[in-house]
């Protein structure tokens, strides 16, 4: 089974970057990977510095942060904990077969208590990695870096966000 390679493409009016991406074009067309032979990784480049691919990816997660809240992460858990603790109650005759339904009640109650401090800290990540990608290509455009996103607000109406 071949493995499916998903592409994200990124605009960089670099003339490097327009001759790299006419030669990756043309591999394509002649059936050639899109990968140069010896190129280097996509998440990050030979000399230490965040890829483009990187900050669109990095980019793209902030957007879909932005839908969803990590108190329905701890919500989701704390349901499923209890689900999970009623069948170990359920299943205490037999204490072999009440271990598992209890021990992934506590592992999803862990997961309740550190999944929104993983998700701030994911969602931090991201954000210094758009905010370094845009400093070092301000740096080498000779452009002022751009002001760093704005943080994002949910569901509160004094605009303070739940964090």
């Amino acid at each position: 089974m071949e493995k499916a390679q998903c592409l994200v493409f990124v605009r960089d009016d670099n003339p490097l970057a327009r001759r790299r991406a006419q030669q990756a074009l043309q591999r394509l067309r002649s059936g050639q990977g899109w990968q140069a032979p010896g190129e280097h990784p996509v998440w990050g480049r030979p000399d230490g510095g965040i890829s483009a691919v990187r900050a669109a990816e990095a980019r793209a997660a902030l957007v879909n942060a932005d839908k969803w809240s990590p108190a329905l992460l701890s919500g989701f858990c704390i349901l499923m904990a209890a689900v999970l603790a009623a069948l170990a109650v359920r299943l205490a005759d037999s204490p072999v077969l009440a271990v598992v339904p209890a021990c992934g009640a506590v592992a999803c109650l862990v997961a309740a208590v550190f999944g929104t401090r993983w998700a701030r800290a994911w969602e931090a990540r991201n954000r210094r990695v758009v905010e370094l990608y845009e400093r070092q290509r301000a740096s080498s455009d000779g452009l002022p870096p751009p002001p760093p996103p704005p943080p994002l607000h949910r569901n509160s109406p004094s605009g303070g966000g739940d964090r």
